[in-house]
Order: C-alpha cells, then structure tokens, then sequence
C-alpha cells in the first residue's frame, strides 16, 4: 500500500469485521466496569455500582507491575565462545529495556513498558507490539523503539510471513505536530494514524502525509499481536465470530455476573428503603399537611390529627427473587435456586 486513501480503505475494513466490532464492544463493557461507570437504576429504585470488578483488576495489574524482568538464555550446552556471546545478548536486552522506559519517562501520561503491558493485558485482554532499533542520525547512537499498543486503536493485515502490514492511531496536539513534522494546523488535536508494513514506515494525518513513506530496511513488519490465553485462531464455517472471545480479558468470568448482582443489591436496597419509608396518607382540615418530620425516623411526639394513615404495605421488587436465582445460578453453574414465599 502506497496511498492514504488504500491505507484507509485497509483500515476502513478491519474495523467493520463482526469479530472487530463484538471485541470493541466488549473493550467498552469492560472498561465501563474497570472506573465504576454508574449503574442506571430503573425509575423508583435505588441505583448501586459494585467496585468488584476495578478492585480485582486493580490488584492484578499491581502484581504483574512488580513483578520482576528476566532475561535467561540457557547456556548449559553452549561452548565458552557462545557463552560470552549469550551474555552479551542478555546485557544488550535488558540495556534495551531500560533506555526505551528512559524514553517513556519523557513522554508525559505514559507509564514504563511493563506497566502498560500489564494493563492492556488484563484489561483488553492482550497488546500489540512494535520493535525497532535504528541510530540516531545526529548522535549516531542506537535507539530502542519498542511500543505497545492498545489493541482498541490498532489495525493490521496477516501474509504468508506475518503480519504484513499495521496502523495505530492515537492523538497527537498542535504542539507536537508542529515540532515532530512542521505540520501547522488550527485544531487544538489531530488523529494520527502510525502505518507500517514489510518495507515501509508512514504517518499522516487526514489526507496529509506528516512523515512521507520511508523504507525501514528491517525486512519484515515490527509490528506483532500478542493476545492473553492460549487459545488459537479457530475456523468454523457456521460460525464467524469463532474468534471474538480470542485474548479474553481478567474479567471474563464475572462480566455477566456484575450487572445481575448490581441489580440484585438495587432490588434489596429498594425494599429496605420501601420498608422504612413506608408511603403515608396525611389527613386534615383543609387539605393542608401539618408533619414536619418523618413518623418512623424519630422517638419525639408528633402532633398530628388522628387522621394519618399508612397507605399500603412495604413491599419487595418483582424482580427481586429472579434476581437471586440469575446470580445463584450465574456463580455456582448449579441451575435455579428455589425460594418460596
């Protein structure tokens, strides 16, 4: 692909895939669940948002952020030359590792490459990598390029050696586009879309090129798919969404579980309040109501008329009851729980 417009038409393609579309889908649901997104309760209940889910994600992304780095390769079978020569590798890696964090460190809003990667996996279920080393044309030095994306911003073709080409979008500000590529625009923000392939490397813009098709002379494309779990492409004729649930997220196993149990606490919630806060009748001379306080909130005497009547009993949510059984059933796969009364 040489033109914006292919790349596009390319990109255009991926997205609107079913898979691509139900996998979005689900990145939203779960990210909704990951900063507590209010839960909408129905009208005249009590809304309730459990911080189950963020809690739990939260405490496995702090186990793999601590996680330590390390480098082996096995050198029991390797002749002294070879040795050397592995340990020099090990070294040359774990270099490589420790200047691009430098890198990040520099970028504002953007955690070392560990701690991304422990995000994307467990939240999305998988990342997207791009690794490339090149010399820095003023200083000659050599450079460790290795980014991760998110895969929600990331589209990519497959060849016969790979992945044949790849794009990720992301936002860049006036500021940066002006100083990275000379580009003046009165957007405050613009979509950037980062294209590689087997030979080449490119970034536009809209329909302006910002770093014009340059050949990368690696060979292949850099740009790999990593998805969590070990499940494989599968192909099913009758099925073309074998492969959404493909690099599931930590929070595959109660995702349907959360709104059924948020919606139980807001059926209960509801009773109790309706419990406590029973409706109540005033009846007095010229319609006028004389309460200044609530009857069933205070010990002190109320004067009131004799007229004051509870209007109806407290009573339980119709859902309330399903609502147990869909989360009896949802946590123990033991079929429905049966309640009497």
């Amino acid at each position: 692909m040489k033109e914006i417009s292919e790349i596009g038409a390319a990109v255009s393609s991926f997205e609107g895939t079913q898979t691509y579309l139900e996998q979005r889908k689900r990145w939203d649901d779960d990210y909704a669940m990951f900063i507590i997104s209010a839960q909408t309760a129905k009208p005249g209940y009590i809304a309730y948002t459990s911080n189950t889910a963020s809690v739990f994600l939260e405490k496995l992304i702090s186990m793999l952020c601590g996680a330590k780095l390390n480098i082996r390769i096995p050198m029991e079978s390797l002749m002294e030359t070879e040795a050397a020569i592995a340990s020099n590798t090990e070294r040359f890696l774990y270099g490589c590792f420790n200047l691009n964090d430098e890198r990040l460190l520099r970028i504002p809003d953007t955690p070392k490459l560990r701690k991304q990667r422990a995000f994307y996996s467990l939240l999305r279920g998988g990342f997207v990598r791009c690794a490339y080393i090149y010399k820095e044309p003023k200083s000659s030095g050599t450079v460790p390029l290795i980014s991760t994306w998110d895969l929600y911003n990331v589209a990519y073709g497959v060849g016969g050696a790979g992945t044949s080409w790849a794009t990720h979008k992301r936002m860049a500000s006036k500021q940066e586009l002006f100083d990275l590529w000379g580009y003046k625009t009165d957007a405050k923000e613009l979509v950037i879309v980062d294209f590689w392939d087997e030979e080449n490397n490119g970034i536009y813009t809209g329909t302006d090129w910002l770093k014009r098709l340059t050949p990368h002379k690696i060979g292949y494309c850099p740009v790999t798919v990593h998805r969590a779990g070990a499940q494989p492409k599968l192909n099913v004729a009758t099925d073309a969404t074998v492969n959404k649930n493909q690099g599931e997220s930590a929070l595959k196993n109660i995702r349907n579980l959360m709104p059924l149990y948020n919606d139980l606490v807001s059926d209960f919630a509801t009773m109790v309040h309706r419990g406590v806060k029973a409706p109540v009748g005033v009846f007095s001379k010229g319609a006028v109501e004389n309460i200044d306080v609530d009857i069933w909130q205070t010990k002190k005497a109320v004067a009131v008329e004799p007229h004051v009547q509870v209007l109806g009993r407290a009573g339980r949510p119709d859902t309330a009851l399903k609502r147990v059984q869909d989360v009896y059933t949802e946590l123990d796969g033991l079929g429905p729980l049966t309640i009497n009364g």
